[in-house]
């Protein structure tokens, strides 16, 4: 290269560093985009590894909408839930893993995060009562009494078969936290005139308090969810400024979110009657079959407050009791009116219900009268969703084309700042925060 450079004259050698610079990627623009250069394993991400699996849900306590976070030597239980579509139980059995902040396993050996058995069988299994589509529901609450977590960070639970095999059956992200620091959301419109309409900018305080911070920049690691959601995650945001009390976060690109729209819903808790958006029901000996009202774009449309789950879904009946074992599988069929088919991509459910996920269970149809359609198996209760059109080629969601992003949105923003001093082995989880952005 030394050479190549001496035999060069200076406007060549200007045009070949040009060259060099174009090639090298604008890794801060990536981290802004929140791009990351190789995404975690499945194992360590909310994940169903059998198509005979559904409705996993992952709680706090008795709330299902509740975000699944522990507090290190507080009281309180998490909540695993799924059903298998089938009439006969099966033995499962579940793992508990310390990851770390980028959502691989960690270095920590059981003994040093779980006071306690991180391998367990998973015996609460019960069959379906008085459903058409029969399952085998299962649950399981950890930490079990006498057990305890030592160690906070981010945590994932595996469930598996209970055989030589030991198939990994589904995963879910948890987080375990200790409230050391205090954290002071500020949160507001975006600085960035062009976009204003549109986005919510998340800014914050941190007060490290009795925390020693050698070096901020490399000690700590600060990590903002909207909507508790791990695939929009704002990870390694850096302090703009630095002051003997507080680190402050703000004036950075980093810390604008899309504002989204609210989540449109429909309620299937009772299949008997029209209502909660449901357009038509068909009974057979076979199965449910609901049709929703159709939906419509909403990308140009102007803002409008409606109550929402921010993505997430409640499962249950009308009726209080027996609602895990009694609330049957319907067939829905969704409909979005579109007088073309968009030129790039499918168009796709989206949601909690897909996990966050591009999952082709949940793409769309597209007719010749102008629709997009699809039956998709879900379980009776509540349901927000979104339309989204997913792009192979770049990786991309875009979340605004049918339903627009707004800053008057409501949004709930969780706060995580993970700390590794000199003398830890892997990152911990130091504080945490929940805000409401109307909050």
């Amino acid at each position: 290269m030394l050479l190549l450079f001496r035999t060069l004259r200076q406007p060549q050698i200007q045009v070949l560093w040009l060259l060099l610079l174009l090639s090298i990627p604008d890794v801060q623009a990536q981290k802004r985009k929140g791009v990351r250069s190789s995404e975690p394993p499945p194992e360590c991400d909310n994940s169903v590894f059998l198509p005979s699996i559904r409705t996993p849900q992952l709680y706090r306590d008795q709330n299902q909408l509740s975000y699944p976070i522990l507090e290190v030597g507080k009281p309180g239980q998490l909540h695993l839930h799924f059903d298998e579509l089938s009439t006969q139980i099966r033995q499962f059995s579940v793992r508990i893993v310390h990851c770390t902040p980028d959502w691989r396993p960690s270095s920590l050996l059981p003994m040093d995060y779980y006071q306690g058995f991180i391998d367990a069988p998973l015996r609460e299994s019960q069959v379906s009562r008085n459903t058409l589509i029969p399952y085998i529901h299962y649950h399981y609450s950890f930490p079990q009494p006498g057990e305890a977590f030592l160690h906070s960070g981010n945590y994932v639970i595996q469930v598996r078969t209970a055989d030589r095999a030991e198939q990994l059956v589904l995963a879910r992200r948890f987080v375990v936290a200790e409230p050391l620091v205090r954290i002071a959301p500020d949160l507001g419109l975006s600085p960035n005139v062009a976009g204003r309409r549109m986005l919510q900018s998340v800014n914050f305080n941190v007060f490290p308090g009795s925390i020693n911070l050698n070096d901020a920049f490399s000690d700590t690691r600060v990590c903002v969810l909207q909507n508790f959601r791990w695939d929009t995650r704002r990870c390694n945001l850096r302090p703009t400024y630095i002051y003997p009390e507080r680190m402050e976060y703000r004036f950075d690109a980093a810390n604008d979110f899309p504002g989204g729209n609210e989540y449109r819903f429909f309620d299937l808790r009772n299949v008997q009657r029209m209502g909660g958006r449901l357009r038509q029901l068909t009974l057979t000996d076979s199965g449910t079959f609901a049709q929703l009202e159709v939906d419509k774009p909403r990308g140009n449309k102007v803002y409008f407050s409606e109550p929402d789950f921010n993505g997430n879904f409640f499962i249950g009946l009308r009726q209080l009791s027996g609602t895990e074992l009694e609330a049957d599988y319907v067939h829905v069929r969704f409909l979005l009116e579109s007088k073309t088919p968009v030129p790039v991509g499918g168009v796709y459910v989206f949601g909690a219900l897909s996990d966050w996920k591009i999952d082709p269970r949940f793409r769309l149809n597209y007719d010749s009268q102008g629709y997009y359609y699809r039956d998709i198996l879900l379980k009776q209760g509540i349901y927000n969703y979104h339309f989204v059109v997913h792009d192979p080629s770049f990786k991309s969601i875009d979340e605004t084309h049918f339903e627009g992003s707004h800053f008057e949105t409501e949004n709930t923003y969780t706060f995580l700042i993970y700390l590794k001093s000199p003398a830890d082995r892997e990152h911990r989880i130091v504080g945490f925060h929940h805000i409401n952005y109307y909050d």
